[in-house]
């Protein structure tokens, strides 16, 4: 422990957890390395919500070299309630860039993924711009797929404190729709991409978002085929109606009904709306969550079908956040 938080040293010697499926051995792992914890919420949210919560990890410098087995290593065991969790995001400073790779973890804390989770890279954002004291980061962040994608990030930190302001753009984040239906007045898409695999749901008429429930959206899962990659797989769920502020619900992980919404989540919903002309949500600048509303993103759609996204601001949280002396 140092400081209250949990830190964990990770070693060459893949010691420990059996390793997940899909993780590459054919690098060596992190040499050395530090972590804590982070918190984040929205910018309109109380000081005492936590929206997502996970560990940071500082690797060496270079290519970042860090993979499923030792996320696994590093997930911290307790998290608090009613928040996104089983988060692992490792970052290392690359030449004048930062490496970054997010890892979601599944509760049983024996399989991890490479995900997408924006909250996860504006926690690397802002420990990566307190060690090297600038305003601007520049991002190569690791997605799914094989894909990597330019993140630019602004931080802006009140002196001596250890909460940050973060925003980010995404850079040409390719999208596509695999898959569109229409089933008993729902309307489906499906979007396995950089931002995770989405199914998105259209409720019919008379069907309230807050109404699906975890059953409902296995069966779902089952149907389209998402089981197969339970920790990347998402859906999330909108109403239409209320332009102003269109309900919206979201499950992730298999059974896990989310607090709020991932951020991801709403880009994805939003850039279904922009392509499938979805008006009610198109016009909606804010949507509703069991955890109060929340901004969309603002997206700017490619001539190649690839996306920029601008996310809302992330506030950053490290309690007890280490000194660069106490960094290895």
């Amino acid at each position: 422990m140092r400081n209250g938080q949990t830190v964990a040293a990770l070693r060459g010697d893949r010691a420990g957890p059996a390793r997940a499926v899909g993780s590459h051995h054919d690098e060596p792992g992190p040499s050395a390395g530090v972590s804590h914890s982070f918190r984040t919420r929205q910018s309109d949210d109380a000081c005492d919500v936590i929206r997502t919560f996970g560990t940071i990890v500082q690797a060496p410098p270079g290519p970042l070299r860090f993979h499923d087995d030792d996320a696994l290593r590093c997930v911290h065991p307790n998290p608090p309630p009613n928040c996104a969790r089983g988060k692992v995001v490792a970052y290392s400073q690359n030449a004048q860039k930062c490496d970054v790779a997010c890892f979601q973890v599944g509760d049983c804390h024996a399989t991890a993924r490479l995900a997408a989770c924006c909250n996860g890279t504006a926690a690397a954002a802002a420990d990566f711009a307190a060690l090297t004291n600038a305003p601007r980061v520049a991002m190569q962040v690791k997605l799914p797929g094989r894909h990597v994608v330019r993140v630019d990030a602004r931080i802006r930190r009140a002196a001596g404190s250890t909460t940050a302001v973060v925003g980010q753009c995404w850079n040409h984040v390719p999208f596509s729709i695999s898959a569109e239906s229409e089933v008993d007045g729902r309307r489906y898409a499906v979007c396995a991409g950089p931002f995770n695999h989405y199914l998105i749901i259209q409720t019919r008429l008379g069907e309230f978002a807050a109404d699906f429930r975890v059953d409902a959206a296995l069966e779902v899962w089952q149907r389209f085929g998402l089981v197969d990659e339970p920790l990347l797989s998402r859906i999330g769920v909108v109403e239409p109606g209320a332009a102003a502020a269109p309900a919206v619900r979201f499950f992730t992980c298999g059974d896990r009904a989310h607090p709020s919404a991932p951020l991801s989540g709403l880009a994805v919903a939003a850039a279904v709306a922009h392509r499938l002309q979805w008006r009610f949500l198109l016009d909606a600048t804010r949507v509703r969550t069991a955890a109060g509303t929340m901004p969309l993103p603002r997206l700017k759609a490619l001539s190649d079908g690839a996306m920029c996204v601008q996310f809302p601001d992330v506030i950053v949280d490290f309690p007890a956040l280490p000194t660069p002396a106490e960094r290895v």
